[in-house]
């Protein structure tokens, strides 16, 4: 059984709690959860009242395969993905099956954006092979896994959530690609070490997916892949990159969401991601 504590996020973060029986935390929107093992609720409240950012708002009780809904074998783009309750439970990785651990962290396959960002990741690995891809947000790691399947050499994997993290490293052990993706904490682009990108790939809510959007660096990347928001917000996120020097988009809806595809003019040479720091 697993304890979410629900937060609404009026200020910073300003760590995590540290207590045996914690689980992690994840961000959705203005919105925290963090998950425990046991009832801790004197704890949490104290905790909370320390952290001065945070204001309280729920708590729930349930299993932790509610938290999200999985669809063992459901197809995303010509993969299939099958969740697992063991890592032991797992036959020999292929190239066109994608196995994850039932887990809190988002990317299950189920959802439109991830299968949205499948078929653009498709359609473009099929004709070029990145040398170096970032996921930002990448949950439970399922596109960076795709991404490694795909041939791409070198994945940057980025979560501010720790429990993400571990939910992706260990996905990533399972499907026999974890020598193709290093795994960083931060909350965006600005925790990468200064190198050129090739692919960055981001499939984050709405708040997140302006976070990043509105500053510089992902616009030095040469191909970006973005999605998390519905066909009838893409005249807007359009305005909102309109600076941006990406010259070709190309545009993938699955069920009413997007995923965007832009490519910087191939005749003028990729940037060096300059900006990015450790």
């Amino acid at each position: 059984m697993c304890f979410v504590y629900e937060c609404r996020v009026v200020g910073g973060i300003a760590g995590e709690p540290h207590h045996p029986c914690y689980r992690g935390m994840r961000v959705e929107g203005a919105y925290a959860y963090f998950f425990f093992l046991e009832e801790v609720d004197g704890y949490f409240e104290d905790w909370v009242a320390r952290n001065g950012g945070l204001v309280f708002t729920g708590r729930y009780r349930f299993h932790p395969a509610r938290w999200q809904r999985f669809a063992s074998g459901c197809r995303v783009g010509s993969f299939t993905v099958i969740t697992v309750s063991r890592a032991e439970d797992v036959p020999v990785p292929d190239g066109s099956t994608v196995f994850l651990r039932r887990g809190i962290a988002f990317g299950s396959g189920v959802h439109p954006t991830t299968r949205a960002m499948v078929t653009a990741m498709e359609e473009l690995l099929t004709r070029e092979k990145p040398d170096v891809a970032v996921d930002c947000g990448t949950g439970s790691g399922i596109l960076s896994i795709i991404a490694a399947k795909m041939g791409v050499p070198r994945i940057i994997a980025v979560d501010l959530s720790r429990v993400a993290l571990r939910e992706a490293r260990e996905n990533a052990v399972i499907n026999g690609v974890n020598d193709n993706i290093c795994f960083v904490l931060g909350r965006d682009l600005s925790a990468l070490k200064p190198e050129r990108i090739d692919l960055l790939m981001m499939n984050l809510e709405w708040p997140a997916l302006l976070g990043v959007v509105r500053g510089k660096i992902w616009s030095r990347c040469r191909t970006a892949l973005v999605s998390g928001y519905p066909l009838s917000m893409s005249s807007v996120f359009r305005q909102l990159i309109m600076r941006a020097p990406y010259k070709r988009l190309q545009s993938f809806g699955v069920e009413g969401w997007e995923a965007l595809l832009l490519e910087k003019s191939r005749d003028k040479p990729p940037e060096d991601n300059r900006g990015l720091k450790k």
